[in-house]
Protein backbone atom coordinates (compact mmCIF):
# COMPACT_ATOMS: atom_id res chain seq x y z
CA UNK A 1 0.00 0.00 0.00
CA UNK A 2 1.52 3.30 -1.00
CA UNK A 3 1.43 6.62 0.85
CA UNK A 4 -0.51 9.44 0.50
CA UNK A 5 2.94 11.55 -0.20
CA UNK A 6 3.80 8.74 -2.64
CA UNK A 7 0.12 8.93 -4.69
CA UNK A 8 0.60 12.95 -4.56
CA UNK A 9 3.70 12.59 -6.19
CA UNK A 10 3.25 10.00 -8.74
CA UNK A 11 0.05 12.30 -9.74
CA UNK A 12 2.72 15.26 -9.99
CA UNK A 13 4.92 13.27 -12.31
CA UNK A 14 2.08 12.03 -14.87
CA UNK A 15 0.71 15.71 -14.94
CA UNK A 16 2.60 17.02 -17.80
CA UNK A 17 1.63 13.84 -20.18
CA UNK A 18 -1.31 12.35 -18.89
CA UNK A 19 -3.18 12.43 -22.83
CA UNK A 20 0.19 10.59 -23.92
CA UNK A 21 0.53 7.44 -21.38
CA UNK A 22 -1.60 4.67 -20.37
CA UNK A 23 -3.36 5.20 -16.64
CA UNK A 24 -0.35 4.55 -14.37
CA UNK A 25 0.17 1.31 -12.40
CA UNK A 26 1.60 1.05 -9.38
CA UNK A 27 4.72 -1.04 -9.17
CA UNK A 28 7.07 -1.99 -6.29
CA UNK A 29 10.93 -0.84 -7.46
CA UNK A 30 12.60 -3.89 -5.61
CA UNK A 31 11.84 -5.74 -2.95
CA UNK A 32 15.22 -4.58 -1.54
CA UNK A 33 14.12 -1.05 -1.47
CA UNK A 34 14.96 1.22 1.92
CA UNK A 35 11.62 3.24 1.31
CA UNK A 36 8.12 2.24 0.50
CA UNK A 37 9.01 3.16 -2.73
CA UNK A 38 6.65 2.72 -6.16
CA UNK A 39 6.80 3.60 -9.31
CA UNK A 40 4.19 4.70 -11.87
CA UNK A 41 4.12 2.24 -14.76
CA UNK A 42 4.17 4.06 -17.69
CA UNK A 43 4.84 4.21 -21.43
CA UNK A 44 8.51 3.29 -21.68
CA UNK A 45 8.95 4.21 -25.33
CA UNK A 46 8.15 8.25 -23.83
CA UNK A 47 10.27 8.11 -20.98
CA UNK A 48 13.17 7.00 -23.15
CA UNK A 49 12.35 9.77 -25.46
CA UNK A 50 12.49 12.87 -23.02
CA UNK A 51 16.42 12.75 -22.17
CA UNK A 52 16.06 12.12 -18.72
CA UNK A 53 18.62 13.47 -16.54
CA UNK A 54 20.52 11.09 -13.82
CA UNK A 55 20.20 12.74 -10.46
CA UNK A 56 22.03 9.88 -8.64
CA UNK A 57 24.78 10.59 -6.39
CA UNK A 58 25.59 13.64 -4.03
CA UNK A 59 24.80 17.68 -4.44
CA UNK A 60 25.82 20.03 -1.73
CA UNK A 61 25.74 23.41 -2.12
CA UNK A 62 26.26 26.47 0.83
CA UNK A 63 23.46 28.98 0.42
CA UNK A 64 21.89 31.59 1.60
CA UNK A 65 18.82 31.43 3.60
CA UNK A 66 15.87 33.55 5.27
CA UNK A 67 14.16 32.49 7.97
CA UNK A 68 12.31 32.83 11.47
CA UNK A 69 11.02 30.90 14.57
CA UNK A 70 12.78 28.31 16.69
CA UNK A 71 12.42 24.67 15.21
CA UNK A 72 13.42 21.75 16.36
CA UNK A 73 17.20 21.79 16.54
CA UNK A 74 16.33 25.19 18.36
CA UNK A 75 17.12 27.47 15.40
CA UNK A 76 16.27 31.01 14.71
CA UNK A 77 14.23 33.85 16.75
CA UNK A 78 10.52 34.23 17.93
CA UNK A 79 10.08 37.07 15.79
CA UNK A 80 12.28 38.62 12.68
CA UNK A 81 14.00 36.93 10.50
CA UNK A 82 17.51 35.78 10.67
CA UNK A 83 19.71 35.82 7.25
CA UNK A 84 21.92 33.03 7.40
CA UNK A 85 24.17 31.01 5.11
CA UNK A 86 22.73 27.18 4.80
CA UNK A 87 24.76 23.85 4.12
CA UNK A 88 22.64 21.73 2.03
CA UNK A 89 23.69 18.05 0.93
CA UNK A 90 21.29 16.24 -1.39
CA UNK A 91 21.96 12.23 -1.57
CA UNK A 92 19.95 10.43 -4.61
CA UNK A 93 20.30 7.20 -4.01
CA UNK A 94 17.45 5.33 -6.26
CA UNK A 95 16.10 6.74 -9.50
CA UNK A 96 13.53 5.04 -11.58
CA UNK A 97 13.15 7.00 -14.65
CA UNK A 98 11.49 10.10 -13.50
CA UNK A 99 11.10 9.65 -9.70
CA UNK A 100 13.46 9.22 -7.58
CA UNK A 101 14.52 9.09 -3.51
CA UNK A 102 17.62 10.09 -0.98
CA UNK A 103 18.24 11.98 1.72
CA UNK A 104 18.37 15.67 2.18
CA UNK A 105 20.34 17.53 5.17
CA UNK A 106 20.64 21.00 5.92
CA UNK A 107 22.61 22.38 8.31
CA UNK A 108 22.38 26.24 8.95
CA UNK A 109 23.63 28.40 12.41
CA UNK A 110 26.05 25.57 14.62
CA UNK A 111 23.87 22.61 13.47
CA UNK A 112 26.11 20.61 11.24
CA UNK A 113 25.20 16.93 12.28
CA UNK A 114 21.36 17.50 11.52
CA UNK A 115 19.45 14.61 10.97
CA UNK A 116 18.89 13.45 7.24
CA UNK A 117 15.18 13.20 6.09
CA UNK A 118 13.70 11.04 3.25
CA UNK A 119 13.45 13.20 -0.25
CA UNK A 120 11.21 12.16 -2.86
CA UNK A 121 11.10 13.97 -6.32
CA UNK A 122 9.58 13.72 -10.03
CA UNK A 123 11.39 14.73 -13.03
CA UNK A 124 9.19 16.89 -15.48
CA UNK A 125 9.01 15.70 -18.88
CA UNK A 126 11.31 18.29 -20.62
CA UNK A 127 14.09 16.91 -18.56
CA UNK A 128 15.06 20.22 -17.40
CA UNK A 129 13.03 20.80 -13.76
CA UNK A 130 11.64 18.09 -11.00
CA UNK A 131 10.02 19.06 -7.84
CA UNK A 132 10.91 17.19 -4.64
CA UNK A 133 9.09 16.77 -1.10
CA UNK A 134 10.48 15.73 2.34
CA UNK A 135 7.79 15.45 5.60
CA UNK A 136 9.67 19.30 6.62
CA UNK A 137 9.13 21.15 3.12
CA UNK A 138 9.20 21.24 -0.67
CA UNK A 139 10.54 23.11 -3.23
CA UNK A 140 11.83 22.67 -7.21
CA UNK A 141 14.52 22.03 -9.11
CA UNK A 142 16.20 23.40 -11.92
CA UNK A 143 18.38 20.73 -13.78
CA UNK A 144 21.27 23.38 -15.34
CA UNK A 145 23.58 20.81 -16.56
CA UNK A 146 24.43 17.19 -15.67
CA UNK A 147 26.64 18.48 -13.04
CA UNK A 148 24.61 21.33 -11.60
CA UNK A 149 21.40 21.83 -9.71
CA UNK A 150 19.59 24.84 -8.93
CA UNK A 151 17.28 24.09 -5.69
CA UNK A 152 14.63 26.67 -4.41
CA UNK A 153 13.00 25.32 -1.35
CA UNK A 154 10.92 26.23 1.62
CA UNK A 155 8.58 25.11 4.51
CA UNK A 156 6.53 27.14 6.91
CA UNK A 157 5.93 24.52 9.68
CA UNK A 158 6.41 23.56 13.07
CA UNK A 159 6.86 27.28 13.77
CA UNK A 160 9.40 27.78 11.87
CA UNK A 161 9.39 29.75 7.70
CA UNK A 162 12.52 28.98 5.82
CA UNK A 163 13.01 30.05 2.21
CA UNK A 164 16.26 29.46 0.38
CA UNK A 165 17.17 29.08 -3.29
CA UNK A 166 21.09 28.35 -5.17
CA UNK A 167 23.12 25.80 -6.83
CA UNK A 168 24.59 22.41 -5.98
CA UNK A 169 26.87 20.75 -7.95
CA UNK A 170 27.21 17.00 -7.79
CA UNK A 171 30.21 15.84 -5.45
CA UNK A 172 33.39 14.07 -6.89
CA UNK A 173 33.28 10.75 -5.67
CA UNK A 174 36.24 8.71 -5.14
CA UNK A 175 36.33 5.08 -6.93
Amino acid sequence: MSSPLFRILVLIASLPFAAACQTPQLAPVSEASPASLAVADIDDDFEEASGIPDLTGQWTARLRSIYQGIGPLGLGQSEGADIDYLRLVIDVEIQDKRVFYGTIRSSAAGTENAPAQEIFGAIHSSGEMAVYVTRAGRGIMYINSPDEIEVCGGRGDEGVMLAFCGPLHRSETAE
